[in-house]
């Protein structure tokens, strides 16, 4: 696994850990998920990013596109 692809998968883990918390706590880590996402769209180009979310292993992200 590349490294973004290991960040892709650690956010999304992450983020899906959130959603089991309070509602103020889901609000939070999702305006944090989107900041992480915008910040490694900047870094890596869409292109890259998409490849990426291609070899997420297993069911660490969910079914949502990034577009």
């Amino acid at each position: 696994m590349d490294d973004l692809t290991g960040r892709l998968a650690s956010l999304f883990r992450r983020y899906m850990a959130a959603l089991g918390q309070s509602q103020g706590d889901r609000a939070t880590a999702a305006k944090q998920f989107l900041e992480e996402v915008d910040l490694l769209i900047a870094q890596y180009g869409q292109p890259a990013i998409d490849a990426a979310l291609d070899k997420v292993p297993g069911k660490a992200r969910p079914p949502i596109s990034l577009h």
